[in-house]
């Protein structure tokens, strides 16, 4: 090859590069504005997972347990304040004839032992909702 063909190869070369190169940093930006959507989309995704959850839930009777981990206080909140049902509350194991046991409560007050009790069960049945919270004692 002659130095006139070289160079112009050269110069055919750098030209294609710098293209190359220009249209790379378009593509990273354009991939950068795809990745921030699907960013939004994946939020978007986990909150209305996440709501369907609670309605699915809401839809089943109501049957939670500190005891075995199916307790969700936020779901049971958003169930007594949306249900019709009375609500009865016992403190401590039913079958030793508490001091608390079948108490009607106003949903104000449900509420407040929903945020109160660590130790709490509720299960909806036909007639009410039964809530029973428990101590540490009981636990032995």
């Amino acid at each position: 090859m002659k130095k006139e063909d070289i160079l112009k190869r050269i110069d055919e070369l750098v030209g294609m590069n710098s293209e190359l190169s220009f249209e790379i940093r378009r593509m990273q930006l354009e991939i950068a504005d795809y990745e921030e959507v699907i960013a939004k989309n994946d939020e978007e995704l986990k909150a209305l997972r996440t709501e369907l959850c609670k309605i699915e839930t809401l839809e089943r009777p109501i049957d939670m347990s500190f005891y075995y981990g199916t307790l969700n206080k936020e779901i049971l909140k958003a169930f007594i304040e949306k249900t019709d049902k009375p609500i009865r509350y016992t403190y401590g194991l039913k079958y030793r004839n508490p001091t608390t046991l079948n108490v009607p409560v106003s949903k104000e007050r449900a509420l407040q032992i929903v945020d109160s009790q660590p130790l709490l069960d509720a299960k909806e049945l036909d007639d009410c909702l039964d809530l029973n919270a428990y101590s540490d004692n009981d636990m032995w």
